[in-house]
């Protein structure tokens, strides 16, 4: 279920790449502060952020679809059980794709409830509810147990 804000001209249309906001708020601190101002600057406030026009600018903006390809990517990797860092690996190695398949692990993450579908995250949640960061040490234990749970249920052996 997309995202839908009223635009400027009153018509009624889907946020782009409003999908991925939950994920967004999943991004550690530490991620996001080497990912610079612009992209911090989305509130943290759901709400907010799909009525506030500068953040409504970055969310649909490329910079933040490669925000969420890249943050993703890194965070994943290490979990892959590759051993290896991903530099060495072209962009047309499977695992180097798989890894940079946000619209995988985002969907596969709703799939096992740790972050909510998009549209029922914004119905449920107060307007005034702020989203604080998750710690980094949460993010990395869920990513640990999730990651290859993620890989053996979409059978994605090219990792191994």
């Amino acid at each position: 279920m997309p995202v839908m804000i009223k635009r400027k001209s009153g018509e009624v249309t889907p946020l782009k790449n409003g999908e991925y906001l939950p994920a967004y708020y999943f991004i550690p601190k530490e991620v996001l502060d080497k990912c610079g101002k612009e992209l911090n600057s989305i509130s943290r406030y759901p709400h907010l952020a799909i009525r506030d026009w500068e953040s409504i600018a970055i969310i649909e903006s490329d910079l933040f679809l490669n925000l969420i390809i890249d943050a993703y990517a890194f965070m994943v990797w290490p979990y892959m059980g590759l051993g290896a860092k991903r530099e060495i690996y072209s962009g047309y190695e499977p695992s180097w794709i798989l890894a940079h398949s946000p619209v995988y692990w985002v969907e596969t993450l709703t799939e096992e409830k740790i972050l909510p579908i998009v549209g029922t995250f914004l119905k449920d949640i107060n307007p005034t509810e702020y989203f604080g960061f998750v710690p980094i040490e949460e993010i990395s234990a869920t990513l640990q147990w999730f990651v290859p749970l993620a890989m053996e249920k979409h059978k994605y052996e090219c990792c191994n």
